[in-house]
């Protein structure tokens, strides 16, 4: 399936369906803090992530929360 994230296009295995299995895929680990995830540009809650099926041609923007002035 190909899909876009970050901006870049990205090929997934067939079986990578939920927001929660992008996350692991692209090396998270659980418990996953500090990260925000859109799709398609609205937001999705932590609470949904592991129920929010990934479409062909989806775009998924991580956003990961840091520290700094």
């Amino acid at each position: 399936m190909e899909i876009k994230i970050n901006g870049n296009p990205k090929s997934i295995p067939a079986e990578t369906r939920t927001v929660k299995d992008i996350l692991l895929l692209e090396g998270f680990v659980l418990p996953i803090k500090g990260i925000a995830v859109a799709v398609n540009e609205k937001l999705v809650p932590q609470s949904e992530w592991q129920l929010t099926e990934i479409q062909e041609q989806d775009r998924v923007d991580i956003l990961t929360a840091f520290q700094g002035g």
